[in-house]
């Protein structure tokens, strides 16, 4: 998982299987994360992320995610 320290980033889907390009569907910046997905529900990506530039971020390994109960605490709010 990431949180953004500094930076934007491009939330990219792609509807089609490669054969147009990726659609955007969010923009994050500062305080913002990404890559929770896989720690929180126990599944694959299901988007890319794109920098707008240059980007700073923190990352969460999934230890240290389940040792600060992060999924189960309530004190964050998922949203992908």
């Amino acid at each position: 998982m990431y949180i953004i320290k500094s930076g934007e980033v491009e939330v990219l889907v792609d509807d089609h299987g490669g054969e147009q390009p990726l659609r955007k569907i969010d923009h994050l910046y500062r305080g913002r994360c990404f890559g929770e997905r896989a720690l929180v529900k126990q599944e694959p990506r299901m988007a890319h992320i794109r920098a707008l530039g240059a980007l700073e971020c923190f990352s969460i390994t999934k230890d240290i995610f389940e040792e600060l109960s992060l999924a189960e605490s309530g004190r964050a709010s998922w949203s992908t």
